[in-house]
């Protein structure tokens, strides 16, 4: 599984990462799962279901994601993107 980067991004900027509004760098796993959440509810089967990632997997890495503010949980087991990435 990928690493979430918890260090504030530099002037230099030098990354395949991508960077969170919050100053969070997401690189791997955390990055490509990011990218398969939208603003629009979504739910884990349908995260297994576009990604090669488990149901354990994901379960982790959204509840990191979530602890960064990055995205929230819904009603129904369902999660949406909280912030935007640039």
């Amino acid at each position: 599984m990928g690493h979430l980067s918890l260090v504030a991004i530099g002037d230099d900027g030098a990354s395949d990462g991508v960077e969170a509004l919050n100053g969070v760098l997401l690189e791997g796993d955390y990055a490509v799962l990011l990218e398969k959440i939208a603003f629009d509810p979504i739910s884990v089967g349908d995260l297994i279901a576009q990604t090669d990632f488990t149901a354990e997997e994901i379960s982790s890495m959204l509840l990191l994601l979530e602890l960064e503010g990055l995205v929230s949980s819904a009603p129904g087991g369902l999660f949406y993107r909280c912030s935007t990435v640039k």
